[in-house]
């Protein structure tokens, strides 16, 4: 489906990194790690049949990222420079 990221929408896409991965890159880096997660988005799952419904009507299919939040397919890490 189009806008999941299935590395056929973008060229760019190579890989899927494990969040764990990027957290250990990002200490490695000096950065302290704040948290990370799976994103679950209230407001987004809520809207959720509004963007299915506009997506349908405007491009006459239904895009991956309408699913994101529900799913569980997005990550997300904060992480901030360490203070010396």
């Amino acid at each position: 489906m189009p806008g999941t990221l299935n590395f056929c929408d973008d060229d760019t896409h190579v890989r899927l990194y494990d969040l764990k991965e990027i957290a250990n890159v990002l200490l490695e880096s000096g950065l302290k790690v704040i948290k990370g997660g799976t994103r679950r988005n209230l407001v987004s799952i809520i809207v959720m049949p509004v963007r299915i419904i506009y997506h349908i009507l405007k491009y006459r299919k239904i895009q991956g990222g309408d699913f994101w939040d529900i799913s569980g397919f997005s990550e997300y890490i904060y992480a901030i420079k360490k203070r010396r």
